[in-house]
């Protein structure tokens, strides 16, 4: 399995987050996060259009989700992203497997936080 986002394959130091017939790699959806956080500085481009694909997660278009994220061929809405990184802080305590660094772990935690202020209904 690849990640849908930037190639990359499964290792044991990335976990990889499916979908329909997507995937997206625990590096994308850290760096997701990071955007989502600095939405002001990212590339126009890094977004999907507001009257473009639903999210190829999900499948939603409204409330959060319409805040989406575009790569090759694929977009994933910021509901999807907050997920995704509840998912890798899952697997890192749960698991035993895949592991974050603790200045990794602590990060996400807060980026995790912070999204959910920034935007409230990706509370989950």
């Amino acid at each position: 399995m690849r990640c849908s986002f930037c190639d990359r394959s499964k290792t044991p130091l990335r976990l990889m987050i499916s979908g329909p017939s997507v995937a997206v790699c625990s590096d994308c959806v850290q760096e997701f996060v990071q955007i989502l956080l600095h939405v002001e500085a990212a590339p126009v481009e890094t977004f999907a259009s507001l009257d473009g694909a639903s999210c190829s997660f999900c499948g939603n278009i409204e409330g959060s989700s319409a805040l989406r994220l575009q790569g090759p061929a694929t977009v994933i809405c910021a509901a999807c992203i907050a997920l995704g990184a509840a998912i890798l802080l899952d697997a890192e305590a749960n698991e035993g497997t895949y592991a974050l660094r603790p200045e990794a772990r602590a990060e996400l935690e807060r980026a995790a936080a912070e999204l959910v202020r920034l935007y409230p209904d990706l509370a989950f």
